[in-house]
């Protein structure tokens, strides 16, 4: 029976072998012979008593149900075992796909979208054609989802991609390579059809379709795919070409490729770590011939950027395996400034998985800037991939000046700019009391993030920061609260005794809310009384509305009293005016009414260009 054929396959796929033929005996199966070669037998086993259990029951699964598909199908999503549901769902896709393709898709769009991938393969692998015809007839909702299956059509029918790929819409973020790569499969099989076809698209799926097709070919024939991209009209088209034809040529022939990084434009998006047509080609040139690469880098001195170099994370990270004492000794020899860089992206990534290796051979290099640094990547990525042990590392190390960075270093990645402060309790909780300070200072440095549930317990942990730090912490906890309840921040923060404190903290909570809400911000601030206290909260004012109201960023600044403070507003608010129209900003400064020393030094203190540098656009 067909269905069960199907079930079986797709046990088989699961890790379950059986052969289509359940009633008969185990057999050899000869294929006929060749002149060359026998053939040889291939062994067609009984299910075993497992299988026929899971076969029996869906089997009376099928039976239940009959010819209602629909029924069947809510019946498999009902199973509670999990492996079960998988498997019934499979086999069932499978039947369905071939008995009723249209049906089927019409049924999945509407009730489990999910698995709508895998019924589209299952028609594409059996009937090519017409799967791209019924899905392109399959309304919006499965057009919307063709983009993911390119690359299964340029596999079993590349000849309907330019069709495929008018219909459906362009990608919704520059990180889609799909079209690339199935251009790519394409032009691998018939690099003459490729070609054609994708010089025939036009509008935004071009330029991809075009580096598709000269990656694939550049790797057979580099300098013919280099003639034809350069070939091309100028234009975006053309430069995504040329970027793809040096990255597949650096894939059979790096040398060649690495000189001709000239031609290509460096622009270009990746999403495998390289940003750039030299990160690109490195990244392939360096899996090909890692030395060759290390060696064409040292003789090419500046000839790429540190981002293009972070083309070898990947390779990298492979060789901090492979070679550990021989990767490391890189960095000794001091000719590939930004190597480092690519260092700390690798144990950020797969090269953590050799950590051990590395610690190891930094233990037994002498003290100095170089292993300083590396060990601080390593320990930045140890506290972001394995806090615990992270903090147990730390822990170990002597309390020495040298180690001071890097135990700073490490307590701040554990809050990765505060990012995670959401475990910052747990890790409080478990950190070495000779970590509990740097941890808490750190985790006040970032405002308290993201802890709100229980202030009071934030305000009782001011008393284990050391006096003559306390006033930032402070100021630093006020923000933070303010950005979630800025009336129980003022209220705390005004009944604090000390009174500069006092006031760098209600200055800090001012900021905040007038990001957050400038209008209530501004009534509250227009409460305080005249003083210290009111000229520090009207400055945080003018710093945040500078860039979005600098209207009212340069009233706040009017009525500030302090000279100095004064002054400092002034010129943050004249900046945001001029960000706005340079002529508004003349006019308000004239009708300033201010005295001359201070025109003076706001005219003094402006660069051309400063309020695009601080607002950029």
């Amino acid at each position: 029976m067909l269905s069960r054929v199907l079930v079986v396959a797709a046990f088989g796929a699961a890790g379950y072998f059986a052969a289509s033929a359940f009633n008969t005996p185990s057999v050899a199966v000869y294929a006929p012979r060749t002149a060359d070669a026998p053939s040889p037998a291939v062994e067609l086993k009984l299910p075993t008593a497992t299988e026929s259990a899971f076969i029996d029951e869906w089997e009376q699964l099928r039976a239940t149900h009959g010819d209602d598909n629909a029924a069947l199908y809510a019946a498999i999503k009902d199973t509670k075992d999990a492996f079960r549901r998988r498997a019934f769902r499979s086999a069932f896709i499978a039947e369905w796909s071939m008995t009723n393709p249209q049906a089927a898709l019409a049924y999945l769009l509407e009730k489990d979208p999910g698995n709508f991938g895998q019924l589209a393969r299952e028609w594409l692998r059996r009937d090519p054609q017409g799967a791209v015809t019924g899905l392109l007839a399959g309304g919006d909702k499965a057009r919307e989802r063709l983009r993911g299956l390119l690359k299964d059509i340029a596999k079993v029918a590349p000849s309907r991609l330019v069709e495929v790929l008018g219909l459906i819409k362009p990608p919704g973020n520059r990180w889609d390579r799909s079209a690339d790569n199935a251009f790519a499969i394409f032009a691998a099989k018939d690099p003459a059809a490729a070609r054609a076809a994708a010089e025939s698209i036009t509008g935004e799926q071009r330029g991809q379709a075009l580096a598709g097709v000269a990656r694939a070919w550049a790797e057979k024939d580099g300098v013919a795919a280099l003639a034809w991209a350069q070939a091309m009209p100028a234009g975006e088209a053309r430069d995504e070409a040329l970027r793809a034809v040096l990255a597949g040529w650096a894939k059979t022939d790096p040398s060649a490729a690495l000189g001709k990084l000239d031609l290509a434009p460096p622009g270009g998006d990746d999403m495998q770590h390289a940003s750039d047509a030299g990160a690109q080609v490195l990244r392939e040139a360096a899996k090909k011939d890692w030395d060759g690469t290390i060696a064409w880098l040292r003789d090419h001195p500046g000839k790429l950027g540190r981002a293009s170099l972070d083309g070898l994370q990947s390779e990298m990270s492979r060789r901090l395996g492979v070679d550990t004492p021989g990767t490391m000794r890189l960095f000794t020899t001091g000719v590939l400034p930004g190597l480092e860089q690519v260092f700390g992206n690798a144990v950020l990534n797969e090269g953590y998985l050799h950590r051990d290796a590395i610690l190891n051979w930094l233990d037994g290099q002498p003290p100095g800037d170089l292993t300083s640094s590396l060990r601080g990547s390593l320990v930045s990525a140890m506290a972001w991939k394995e806090p615990e042990v992270a903090l147990a590392f730390l822990d170990k190390l002597p309390d020495t000046p040298e180690n001071a960075a890097l135990i700073e270093r490490g307590v701040m990645s554990l809050i990765n700019g505060g990012s995670r402060m959401d475990q910052f309790e747990d890790l409080l909780e478990k950190a070495p009391s000779k970590l509990r300070l740097r941890l808490l200072e750190t985790g006040f440095s970032y405002g308290a993030r993201n802890v709100t549930g229980d202030p009071s317990r934030w305000i009782a942990r001011l008393n284990e920061i050391p006096v003559e730090r306390r006033a930032g912490a402070t100021s630093q906890f006020a923000s933070g609260w303010a950005g979630t309840d800025p009336e129980a921040a003022v209220q705390w923060a005004s009944s604090l005794s000390d009174a500069a404190g006092r006031d760098r903290a209600l200055s800090s909570i001012a900021g905040t809310w007038a990001i957050n809400d400038p209008r209530e911000a501004a009534r509250w601030v227009d409460t305080l009384p005249a003083g210290a206290g009111r000229d520090d909260a009207s400055q945080s004012l003018v710093n945040a509305l500078a860039k979005s109201e600098p209207e009212a960023s340069w009233t706040w600044a009017m009525s500030v009293q302090s000279p100095e403070t004064r002054r400092a507003s002034l010129h943050m608010a004249y900046l945001g005016l001029r960000r706005k129209d340079p002529a508004i900003a003349e006019q308000m400064l004239q009708s300033a009414n201010l005295p001359a020393d201070e025109l003076k030094t706001l005219r003094e203190n402006y660069k051309p260009g400063m309020e695009n540098e601080l607002f950029p656009r």
